[in-house]
This record gives structure tokens, sequence and C-alpha cells, in this order.
């Protein structure tokens, strides 16, 4: 038997029985999963071990909730490159502002206010790959990782358990957006 909450939970819905003139019947097996396009695959960005899952499959979670903790010497480093990458983009776009000044003002040369911009450019697309790198984490007080929910959706698979190795780009969480159902047929 199933009750309420569970029908409610596995989104069934009862309809009574209408008599038909005709009736088709045609069966395929078939397997109902979550849509193609509202899935989402968090990735590992760093090897090392998982220390402890924090959801369950069909669980709802809203996006920055975290999926699990990994231990990654590695994170750490990457975590530092960020932080050291926006301090440079600062100090770039500081020496940029006060090199375009002095070229107005006649002081220095073009060449000298290009090449100011290009290092400018250059800070600006490393800070941008060094926080994507991150993205989507953080550290907690254990120096763990804590990887985060891209998206509000629910769990649709967790590919990994406490204590196993995960590798830069293995699966981790299987995550869908709404309840978005598709069947594939297994013909």
């Amino acid at each position: 038997r199933v009750d309420a909450k569970q029908s409610a939970a596995m989104g069934l819905v009862l309809e009574p029985a209408v008599a038909a003139d005709w009736l088709t019947e045609a069966r395929v097996p078939a397997v109902v999963d979550a849509d193609r396009e509202a899935r989402v695959v968090v990735l590992a960005r760093f090897a090392g071990g998982v220390a402890q899952v924090h959801v369950r499959e069909d669980e709802r979670v809203a996006a920055g909730a975290v999926l699990l903790t990994l231990q990654s010497p590695e994170h750490a480093m990457a975590q530092a490159r960020a932080q050291a990458s926006r301090l440079q983009l600062a100090q770039a776009e500081r020496d940029d502002a006060r090199t375009r000044a002095l070229f107005e003002a006649g002081v220095v040369a073009q060449r000298e206010s290009e090449a100011s911009a290009t290092a400018l450019a250059t800070a600006r697309a490393n800070a941008v790959a060094d926080q994507a790198a991150v993205a989507h984490t953080r550290t907690n007080a254990r120096g763990e990782i804590e990887v985060l929910a891209p998206i509000d959706g629910r769990v649709l698979r967790q590919r990994v358990a406490a204590g196993d190795g995960v590798a830069v780009g293995d699966d981790l969480v299987e995550l869908a957006r709404g309840d978005a159902r598709g069947a594939d047929a297994l013909l």
C-alpha cells in the first residue's frame, strides 16, 4: 500500500477508470528518469578523498547547499591562486588607470598605455580562470572542500561514498532541475 504522502512524493496521479470503445495496448519497457535537459552533473575539480556525503538520492537541495566534503591539498593551493590573482587584478586596474591618466597628460608613450592595457587584460583573464577553478566550493573549519549545489533541484544519483578516492573530472552527484521527467524506451 502507498499512503498519500508517498504517492505525492512519487508524483502518482490517480484518476477514475473511463469506459472506452476501443483500447490499443502496447507494452514497451522503459526507464522513467529526469529529462536529460534538466540534469546537471557535479564534477570533481580536485583530486582527493570523499570525507562525507551530505545528501541522499531523491533529496531536494537548494543552490549553495553542501552536497559533500572532500579532502584535497590541491584545493588550498587553488584558493591561494584565486586570492593572489584577485589582488593582482586590483593592482593591474590601479596601474592601468594611472598609466591612462599619464598618457592623456602626454607624460608616457602610447606603447606604455597599450602595455598597461594588455597587462590588465591578462590579469583579468587569470582572475576569471582561477576563480572558476574554485567556484561552487568553499573550505570548512577542518580544511575540507565543501562541494556546493550549483542549482535548486533534486538529487538523482550519488556517484561517490565516504572514503572513495576521486580524480579531477569524476562524477560526484547528479542533480535535476524541477520535476521534469522523461521515459527512455528499452527497445
